[in-house]
């Protein structure tokens, strides 16, 4: 049996190696641009919570549960964490501290030990809990040499949850609702 978190990969790794053409705006792969519209993005915008919302949303629609697909909306939002906290009150299967392939991995940015608003989403590929890694495909990221984003890329990211004086750290997972896909 198939099930939705393969889809989800699926759909996130066709979009790995886009490239930002001017800062937020436009892409070098054609499509990737109205992918994002359909989650309300709006150029200039950060993407990367749009990516995984767009991920998911499209993963359902190909299964066809278009249902479960517009139940996403008020819940996946462009805020990385206000997604997490709606996740955790307003989606069935909720969050876990726990990785599955296919789920929704959220960050915080720390400043001065601190917590802000601001996020990074992106969609776990792989897990190798035995090293604490999860693989990850990312929006709106760098490959590791960058400090900001500019594509879509596969990251190899800590599963370690330890606080940080500045920076990002690993909060939770949005798990996708299961379904059997044909």
């Amino acid at each position: 049996m198939k099930t939705i978190n393969g889809l989800i990969v699926k759909e996130a790794i066709k979009w790995v190696g886009t490239k930002e053409l001017i800062n937020n705006k436009k892409f070098n792969k054609k499509g990737f641009y109205q992918f994002l519209s359909n989650a309300e993005w709006d150029e200039g915008q950060a993407y990367c919570m749009y990516f995984a919302e767009s991920v998911w949303r499209n993963a359902y629609i190909k299964a066809g549960y278009s249902t479960i697909a517009a139940q996403l909306e008020p819940i996946l939002t462009p805020s990385a964490i206000k997604s997490l906290s709606n996740a955790g009150t307003m989606w069935k299967p909720g969050i876990s501290g726990t990785p599955q392939v296919g789920s929704i991995a959220i960050w915080r940015w720390y400043e001065n030990g601190e917590p802000t608003w601001k996020g990074h989403a992106a969609i776990v590929e792989k897990i190798n809990l035995s090293n604490n890694r999860i693989f990850t495909i990312e929006g709106n990221t760098g490959n590791p040499n960058q400090r900001t984003g500019d594509g879509v890329y596969r990251k190899d990211r800590s599963l370690l949850m330890t606080s940080k004086k500045r920076g990002l750290v690993l909060q939770s997972f949005i798990i996708p609702f299961q379904i059997e896909v044909l």
